[in-house]
C-alpha cells in the first residue's frame, strides 16, 4: 500500500488534490509500520530501535492520547518537568511503557472515579543501577493513581507475566511484566509502590544522556539510474512482481518478471547472457530463492543476486555462500511487502532433519528440486484438521494427523520422525503446552507452529506462552491457510539451509 502511495505521489504534480490524501495514505501506513515494529518487540522478535532522544515530547504525546481514551471520570493530572532530558530509547516504546501503566492505574480506579498523576523529571548526581551496571543521572517517570492500592504480599509478583489480581476475562496479566521487558531493554528499573487503600505508583528511571553524540554527516547522493540493464525479477505474489518492476523501470532499468523461480530458471537456460541482476524473493513454492541463486550460478556463474524476503530472519554469511559468491540479503522495506505477515522462526530448527524424497511436483528434467517434508499435524478440531491436511499435502509435505499430545507423542513413538510440529494448544488427554515442554525434552531442535482459537482464556495468551516455551511460530485461529504455509516453507528452508 505504501509503496503504490509513494509511486502514485511522483505521478501527481505538487498542488494536485489528490495529494493530501496520499500523504495521509503514507502516515497511515507508517503507524500501521510502526505498530507492527512494537508488537515483534514484545514478543521478542525484533530488538528495540534505540536512539538518543528527548524523553519530555513522546511523554507529553502520550499523554494527550490518554486524555481521549480515559474516561472521564478519572482526572489526569501531569506535571513534566524535565525538557531538557534526553534518553538512549525506542520512542514508541518510552510511550506504551506509559500507556500501559496509565491503563492499569485507570482499570484500578474503574467504576468509582479518581486521579492519576503523571511526573516527569531529571534525577542529577543520583545512582541508577540497572544489569550490574551503574548510572550516575536518570530521568524518572511516575505513574500514581489513588485507587484502592496493591496488596503487599502481591506486589513482588506485579510485573510477573500473567499474574492478575483481577477477575477473569479483565486482563491478560501481561501488560506490567511488558513494561518490564521494555525498561529492562533499555538499561533502567520500574518499581511499584502500594499500600492497600492509599493507591499504588509505578517508577522508571532510565539513564540519562548526558552529552549529544556527534552526527558525522556524509554527502548524499541521489539514486543511481539504470541504463537499460535487464533485471530477472522473481516472487510468487503477482502484485510484489507488478509493483517492483514499476519501481525499476521508472529507474531505467528493464525488468522480466517470473512467478514462478522455475519460470525464471528456464528463461536462464535459454539465455541468461543479457542478463545483468537476478532478485528474487526467499520463500516460494518448489524452489527457494536460495535454491534458485545456487542453479542460476550452474547456469551463469558471476550472475549477481539479491535475495529479498519480509521475514525478520536474517541470512548468515554461510547460507549466503551456499546461494553463491555473489549473492546479497538487503532486508526488504516494509512497504513493499505489506501484504505478507512476518513469521520470525528461531535459529534452533537449524537441526532439523530433510528427506530426499522428490515427488513427480517437486522434479524436473535435471532430477529433484526438494525433499519432502515430514509435518505432524496435531489439532483436535477434526473438519479444521482435516482441511489443513489436505492444504498441505496438496503443497507436497506428508503430513501425519494426531488429534492431541497423547495421540502424537505415540506418532512419534511409533517411527514417525516430524521435521516440523504443528501444535493445537486447548486439546484433551494432553494440551498443546505440556506437549510443546515433551517435544522439546525430546528433540530440542525440532521447530514447532502453535496455533490456538482460545479456549478458556484469550488465545494470546497460551500463544505468548508457547512461543516462551520455544515455538518458532504462533497462529491464532482463524487465520489464512496461506500464511501458515509460507512460515512452513521459511522455517523449514531455514531448518536445511
Amino acid at each position: 500500500m505504501r509503496g503504490n502511495a509513494d509511486l502514485a505521489i511522483l505521478d501527481v504534480p505538487p498542488d494536485h488534490p489528490a495529494n493530501d490524501g496520499l500523504q495521509q495514505i503514507l502516515a497511515s501506513c507508517d503507524r500501521a509500520r510502526d505498530l507492527v515494529k512494537r508488537i515483534l518487540t514484545f514478543s521478542q522478535r525484533q530488538n528495540p530501535q534505540r536512539k538518543v532522544v528527548p524523553i519530555q515530547p513522546l511523554v507529553a504525546d502520550a499523554v494527550a492520547l490518554l486524555r481521549s481514551a480515559i474516561p472521564s471520570g478519572i482526572e489526569i493530572r501531569s506535571a513534566l518537568m524535565a525538557p531538557d532530558a534526553r534518553v538512549l530509547a525506542d520512542g514508541g516504546l518510552v510511550q506504551q511503557v506509559l500507556v500501559n501503566l496509565a491503563t492499569n492505574a485507570f482499570q484500578a480506579m474503574s467504576g468509582r472515579g479518581g486521579v492519576l498523576t503523571i511526573r516527569l523529571e531529571a534525577r542529577h548526581g543520583h545512582a541508577l543501577t540497572a544489569h550490574g551496571g551503574a548510572q550516575r543521572s536518570f530521568v524518572e517517570l511516575s505513574v500514581a493513581d489513588n485507587g484502592p492500592g496493591i496488596d503487599v504480599a502481591h506486589l513482588p509478583r506485579v510485573f510477573e507475566p500473567f499474574f492478575t489480581t483481577r477477575e477473569p476475562g479483565e486482563g491478560s496479566g501481561l501488560g506490567l511484566s511488558v513494561v518490564h521487558g521494555i525498561v529492562q531493554s533499555h538499561d533502567g528499573v520500574v518499581t511499584a509502590d502500594s499500600r492497600p487503600g492509599e493507591g499504588a505508583t509505578f517508577t522508571v528511571r532510565l539513564p540519562l544522556v548526558e552529552e549529544v553524540p556527534q552526527v558525522v554527516s556524509s554527502a548524499t547522493t541521489g539514486l543511481t539510474a539504470g541504463h537499460g540493464e535487464l533485471i530477472l525479477l522473481v516472487d510468487d505474489e503477482l502484485a510484489i512482481t507488478d509493483f517492483e518492476a514499476r519501481i525499476l523501470k521508472r529507474f531505467g532499468y528493464r525488468v522480466e518478471a517470473f512467478n514462478t523461480p522455475h519460470e525464471a530458471l528456464e528463461r536462464l537456460r535459454q539465455r541468461s547472457a543479457d542478463v545483468a541482476l537476478l532478485l528474487t524473493d526467499l520463500s516460494m513454492p518448489g524452489m527457494s530463492g536460495l535454491e534458485l541463486c545456487r542453479e542460476a550460478h550452474v547456469v551463469r556463474p558471476g550472475l549477481k543476486c539479491i535475495i529479498s524476503s519480509g521475514y525478520t530472519t536474517p541470512l548468515t554469511p554461510e547460507r549466503l555462500r551456499q546461494a553463491g559468491p555473489r549473492a546479497s540479503f538487503p532486508s526488504r522495506r516494509a512497504h513493499t511487502r505489506c501484504s505478507k505477515r512476518c513469521a520470525s522462526p528461531s535459529t534452533s530448527s537449524a537441526t532439523a532433519r530433510a528427506r530426499r524424497e522428490p515427488s513427480p511436483a517437486d522434479t524436473t528434467e535435471d532430477g529433484p528440486m526438494n525433499p519432502t517434508h515430514r509435518i505432524l499435524l496435531v489439532d483436535d478440531d477434526l473438519p479444521f484438521r482435516r482441511t489443513l491436511e489436505v492444504r498441505l499435502a496438496r503443497e507436497g509435505y506428508d503430513v501425519r494427523p494426531a488429534a492431541d499430545g497423547v495421540e502424537a507423542m505415540t506418532v512419534i513413538g511409533d517411527g514417525f520422525e516430524p521435521d516440523l510440529v504443528i501444535s493445537d494448544i486447548v486439546m484433551p488427554r494432553m494440551e498443546g503446552l505440556e506437549f510443546i515442554m515433551m517435544l522439546r525434552k525430546r528433540r530440542r531442535g525440532l521447530p514447532v507452529i502453535a496455533i490456538s482459537g482460545g479456549g478458556r482464556v484469550e488465545p494470546g495468551t497460551y500463544l505468548e506462552t508457547a512461543a516462551k516455551l520455544g515455538a518458532v511460530a504462533t497462529f491464532e485461529k482463524p487465520f489464512g491457510q496461506a500464511d501458515l504455509v509460507e512460515a512452513i516453507r521459511l522455517c523449514l528452508a531455514t531448518a536445511v539451509a
